[in-house]
């Protein structure tokens, strides 16, 4: 049919050319713009794909920068230390020099000048390390997450609230050996079957590096009773990093009979302790009872299983106990109130230190819950491990059970409550929650309010305060090496150093031998520090090179998505250009055709 209101042939040109005309303009587009989406219409799910990995790269990009400085301020504090080690082994040259006894008082005095004015230099540089206006030795850094800066823990005037002393006539009537003084407590291990109870404080400043007591590698334990009486150990220092079974006991409990032995009501302050395998703040394995026992403090342990309270705890139990340390494990199965739990039970306890597990199994908790039994206890400080991490345990093993336990999923940076579990383990009721959750005291339903007192965040143990104490050497920097906000993007780097009212005497020859000591203790204290330093700038160096690897492979993947193949859109903008021109004159011919032939029908 021929009409003069329908020409299909007009038509079908006339859509062919704006289908034409519309690709020109997209490859136009895609070429000035170097896209093929440009936007969401072009291609929804990658426009969404591609928005995810240009955060990622932003992020990556900008976390680059903070190791850049992160980088600089090791430097910058390993250098000042490098200075301080030039100064300190000019001292020394001074003080070997002075040992030798041919020298007048005159000499002397002047060697002594000399040493006053390199000492006041030392200070001078320690004082004077400044990284954009961060003094970076004293400690005025951030401190990690809430809980987390393990100086916190019981203050013992609130801590003998929950415990009836005993007096000494009360003590003595009831067999115990009496404990008044650091040798007392050291006198322990002379009758590891005893019963023993402490009448005050005791501190152990005068043990340099205190004995663990017990024999690790004899399996020899204490298997006897020690009664904190409400008192606190404080200033127990350890440095045995290849020692086996370290901590204020190397052992509690019969090794064969895995039992016996028994701790109970006793504080541990301020303890800085580094141990191999097993290590802990109270011992390094435990087949005991420990009840009402808490520890404060820095516990690093490098062969594996290293917790706050106790390095392997087998068959025994922890009862209303808690660590707020800063624990480092080196070895397998870190957590922050025990390392390794085989067939030992957990109840009523908590811990919120700093854990940091630099092999598999780190938790919150319990590194490693072999076969044993976890109930209503809790967790919130920031953990940070390799593989295997849980906000209350890395692993679960051996018909493991994990009850009624709580962990904050913000400040421990876990949302998970275990790492791993061998698929034989029991849970009931665990939960992880914000911490405004936490505050919230209806979370905790179930929970014994006669033992626990949820009036604060984090939640005590009735008699045991949570307060922070002013120690500046739990301080650290924390360094955003990540592009969001979980736990593995961030890592906290402790800077705080003190040279201990470092000071020498050089009236005497044997005041000069005696510095050398002095000196040479703190020549190793420096040497440790920078050991720590060249370690984290090792592992920033590391992670700036995995970054750069893949903000390479985010790069490229956003590239496949969104950038435009510019061989293939000058090809289409040639051919929808000649279309365009083709589509054009055989519109006008189509036209003038089919009027042609209308006119002559009509004439």
């Amino acid at each position: 049919m021929i009409s003069t209101n329908y020409n299909p042939s007009v038509l079908t040109t006339q859509r062919n050319l704006n289908l034409a005309s519309f690709s020109l303009n997209t490859a136009l587009e895609r070429m000035s713009t170097g896209y093929k989406v440009n936007c969401a219409a072009d291609d929804a799910a990658g426009m969404c794909v591609s928005s995810s990995l240009n955060i990622k790269i932003r992020g990556l990009s900008q976390a680059q920068k903070n190791l850049a400085d992160g980088i600089s301020l090791i430097q910058t504090a390993d250098g000042s230390l490098s200075n301080m080690s030039d100064i300190l082994n000019r001292l020394r040259d001074l003080a070997v020099q002075g040992a030798n006894g041919v020298y007048d008082s005159s000499s002397l005095n002047a060697m002594q000048s000399e040493a006053d004015s390199l000492t006041a230099q030392l200070n001078q540089v320690k004082d004077g390390t400044i990284f954009n206006g961060l003094s970076v030795f004293d400690g005025s850094a951030t401190p990690p997450p809430n809980g987390s800066n393990g100086s916190g823990g019981a203050v013992s005037g609130d801590f003998i609230n929950s415990v009836t002393r005993l007096s000494e006539d009360e003590a003595i009537a009831q067999g115990y050996t009496l404990i008044k003084t650091a040798d007392d407590l050291n006198n322990i291990r002379n009758n590891l079957s005893g019963k023993y109870i402490l009448m005050n404080d005791i501190d152990l400043s005068s043990y340099a590096n205190w004995d663990p007591i017990g024999d690790f590698a004899s399996n020899t334990g204490f298997t006897g009773t020690l009664d904190g009486n409400g008192y606190v150990v404080k200033n127990l220092t350890i440095n045995r990093p290849t020692e086996d079974g370290v901590g204020l006991f190397a052992l509690i409990g019969d090794a064969n009979t895995m039992s016996g032995g028994e701790v109970i009501n006793l504080g541990l302050e301020n303890v800085d302790i580094e141990g191999n395998m097993a290590t802990g703040g109270l011992a390094g394995t435990s087949a005991g009872n420990i009840t009402n026992c808490y520890i404060q403090g820095n516990i690093k342990g490098n062969g594996g299983y290293t917790g706050g309270l106790v390095g392997y705890l087998v068959n025994g139990s922890v009862y209303k106990s808690s660590s707020t340390a800063n624990i480092t494990g080196n070895g397998t199965y870190t957590g922050g109130l025990i390392g390794m739990n085989a067939s030992g039970k957990i109840l009523n306890s908590y811990a919120t230190g700093f854990v940091v597990g630099n092999a598999e199994g780190t938790g919150g908790l319990v590194g490693n819950n072999y076969g044993g039994t976890i109930s209503y206890s809790y967790a919130t400080g920031l953990i940070q491990g390799t593989t295997e991490v849980g906000g209350l345990v890395g692993q679960n093993m051996a018909g493991a059970k994990l009850e009624n336990s709580i962990w904050d999923t913000q400040t421990t940076g876990q949302n998970a409550a275990y790492g791993f579990d061998d698929g034989l383990s029991t849970f009931n009721n665990n939960n992880g929650l914000t911490t405004s959750q936490m505050k919230d005291p209806t979370n905790w339903t179930g929970w014994d309010d006669t033992i626990w007192d949820f009036s604060s965040y984090p939640p005590k143990l009735k008699g045991q305060s949570n307060s922070q104490s002013d120690d500046n050497s739990q301080n650290a920097i924390r360094l955003q090496i990540g592009e969001d906000e979980k736990s593995t993007s961030c890592i906290y780097l402790e800077t705080y150093f003190s040279l201990d009212g470092f000071s020498v005497d050089f009236s005497t020859s044997e005041s000069c031998a005696s510095a050398i000591d002095d000196i040479d203790e703190l020549l190793s204290k420096i040497n440790e520090k920078r050991a720590d330093f060249g370690a984290v700038l090792n592992r920033l160096s590391s992670i700036a090179d995995s970054q750069v690897t893949a903000i390479e492979n985010f790069t490229g993947a956003k590239s496949t998505i969104m950038d435009a193949d510019i061989a293939n859109e000058s090809a289409d903008f040639v051919k929808n250009q000649i279309l365009q021109q083709t589509s054009s004159a055989l519109l006008a011919q189509s036209q003038n055709l089919h009027a042609s032939i209308v006119l002559s029908l009509i004439g």
